[in-house]
């Protein structure tokens, strides 16, 4: 099973030196969507979404997906 690693899309932006602000910005993707993704609130955003805030941050989707075991 696959999920968003919200930890991870928040080191990414960080490392990118982002704000969520920045993201909003650049995507469209409003504020609230975007922290409820890095705190695990959201788990499963539309891929047209997360496509959007990987590409303002210059990393792929699968930088952002984990496999987990079931």
């Amino acid at each position: 099973m696959e999920r968003i690693d919200g930890k991870r899309l928040e080191a990414i932006r960080n490392y990118r030196g982002m704000s969520i602000s920045d993201i909003v910005r650049k995507t469209g993707v409003s504020y609230q969507t975007i922290a409820d993704i890095e705190t695990g609130f959201t788990k499963g955003p539309q891929f047209v979404t997360l496509s959007k805030i990987c590409h303002a941050l210059r990393c792929k989707v699968n930088n952002v997906i984990v496999n987990e075991k079931e």
